[in-house]
């Protein structure tokens, strides 16, 4: 979002939202969930891996291509890893989902760090 340039209108502040609300839904589901919504929170880590698609366009105008490249693998790395976390006949089915998460998270802070960061200092 930081590096969404000036004039997106109200993009960022809704993607900032969206995140977020996205986000406390998902860690409310997991204090209460059952096991009926198994499925719903890695749906909502899905859609929170993707996010960056909504704001593609002036995305890709204001980030090199190694950053987008970043943010694109950090959703595929999410996407792969429900695949993981829903097959429950796997033997540590879990652990790889946790490798998958960390590895989408880990391409997404590399893309804030080298890509967005050195823009705002």
């Amino acid at each position: 979002m930081a590096s969404l340039p000036p004039g997106e209108g109200s993009l960022p502040s809704w993607l900032f939202g969206t995140v977020w609300g996205l986000g406390t839904v998902g860690a409310i589901l997991k204090i209460y969930s059952t096991h009926r919504l198994r499925v719903v929170g890695p749906l909502l880590y899905i859609a929170l891996g993707w996010m960056v698609v909504i704001a593609w366009k002036p995305l890709s105008a204001a980030l090199a291509t190694n950053g987008l490249s970043l943010l694109f693998a950090g959703g595929v790395a999410y996407t792969l890893g429900v695949i993981f976390y829903l097959w429950d006949r796997l033997p540590f089915n879990h652990a790889i989902w946790h490798f998958f998460v960390l590895t989408g998270s880990a391409c997404h802070f590399f893309a804030i760090f080298y890509y967005v960061t050195p823009r705002l200092i």
